[in-house]
């Protein structure tokens, strides 16, 4: 009885404060279950996950793969792969490379792949 206790305790603080950070240098996982890699990124979402150079992931269920790259807080189960790339809208998909910060590659249709 005492190890399913145990187990319990174990399993719903990881699920908690479980929050992964590779390479850190700068970087942040606010959110809960969120994980970075590399350096300068933020996973300030639930469950979102950023792996490359200076991204951010500020909506729920997000991924974010690449350097200058971006998931907006509107962008819930979205996923946004390459440089100075985007996703603005729910359940979208951004694959390729924008011209630079100023321009990004954005994608802000709900359902949809770029």
């Amino acid at each position: 009885m005492s190890f399913l206790i145990i187990l319990f305790f174990v399993s719903y603080t990881c699920k908690l404060y479980s929050q992964q950070c590779v390479t850190c240098n700068n970087s942040t996982a606010d959110g809960e279950n969120a994980s970075v890699i590399g350096p300068n990124n933020h996973a300030n979402a639930i469950n979102s996950i950023v792996i490359g150079k200076n991204s951010i992931a500020d909506a729920w269920h997000s991924i974010v793969i690449g350097n200058y790259s971006n998931t907006l807080s509107t962008g819930i189960n979205s996923i946004t792969i390459g440089m100075h790339a985007s996703v603005a809208s729910g359940q979208a998909m951004v694959i390729g490379y924008g011209y630079n910060a100023s321009n990004l590659l954005m994608n802000n249709m709900q359902q949809s792949l770029m």
